[in-house]
């Protein structure tokens, strides 16, 4: 009888696991298409544990789709199909979007999910399509605003020059957001310089932190020792030592969000950059903690 006692519970969990796991992969996975450029750029091993984490968080299998930079939208589809032949939506980044067209023609109760980053808000205007469709875009607002805070929290008390390099597409958003928050955490004016153009730099005054948003990575060979903050998904073993914080707007950072605004039947949505922090990088606890504080309020 004692050990009846003894293995009832553990046999309970090791039954309830058991149910977990078949739930888990008798669900429609989530498909995220990506290419071998992208890969090779944003890193492999990085890829993987943003699909395991994503695959935990929204406890259902997200499988990646990975094909040739060339790759026709008949090989595409038909890689898409033999991963799953009727996923819970397929994530698709813009570059795709004939494909995306495509794909819902054939599989019109599908979501197709258009993933529109920066690189592409302005640059790139698809044709209108139609079908079963969802865009996701990078929240540009909330992410200079929540650059503007983490920027005057580096600065501390220091009275220097902060910079923003930025696209010339989106500097007048980057004034908003960025100075109104900036101004709001230091509390007292003083207004950044922003720059669309590396050449036009040449202060020398001292300056307290930068952010580089689309320009000006030629900032961070000329100048060392300076908090950075930066606008990209490349892969962060590439990235200098002073650079503090990144800001990650790549599919596979917001597969998670993304299919939550799917599931909320959001058809059109921002979603903020992942915020990635370099604690090496940052030499004061306090100023780490200050940062991670001020991205739950901003986000």
């Amino acid at each position: 009888m004692k050990l009846y006692k003894k293995l009832l519970i553990p046999g309970i969990c090791l039954f309830l696991v058991f149910l977990a796991v078949i739930f888990f992969y008798s669900r429609s996975p989530v498909i995220i298409v990506s290419d071998n450029n992208f890969i090779s750029l944003y890193g492999e091993k990085r890829l993987k544990n943003q699909i395991l984490l994503s695959s935990i968080v929204l406890f259902r299998q997200v499988k990646p789709v990975n094909v040739a930079d060339n790759a026709e939208n008949e090989m595409l589809i038909f890689a898409i199909t033999e991963a799953s032949k009727k996923p819970f939506c397929v994530l698709f980044p813009l570059r795709f979007w004939d494909a995306a067209r495509v794909y819902m023609e054939q599989f019109p109760d599908i979501p197709a999910v258009l993933l529109r980053g920066r690189n592409t808000q302005t640059v790139f205007s698809p044709e209108p399509i139609s079908g079963n469709y969802f865009f996701v875009k990078t929240d540009l607002f909330t992410d200079f605003y929540r650059a503007g805070a983490f920027s005057a929290i580096l600065d501390g008390d220091k009275d220097h020059l902060a910079l923003v390099f930025v696209e010339q597409r989106f500097m007048e958003i980057s004034k908003e957001a960025f100075s109104e928050s900036y101004n709001k955490t230091r509390g007292k004016e003083k207004l950044p310089s922003f720059y669309v153009n590396i050449s036009h730099f040449t202060r020398n005054e001292d300056i307290s932190s930068a952010l580089i948003a689309g320009i000006g990575a030629e900032f961070l060979e000329r100048h060392r020792n300076i908090p950075v903050i930066l606008f990209t998904w490349a892969n962060p073993a590439f990235i200098s030592k002073d650079v503090m914080i990144v800001f990650d707007d790549s599919p596979p950072s917001i597969i998670i969000p993304a299919v939550q605004k799917v599931k909320a039947g959001d058809k059109d949505a921002e979603i903020p950059s992942k915020i990635l922090f370099f604690p090496d990088n940052i030499a004061d606890n306090a100023i780490l903690r200050l940062l991670k504080k001020a991205a739950k309020e901003h986000i």
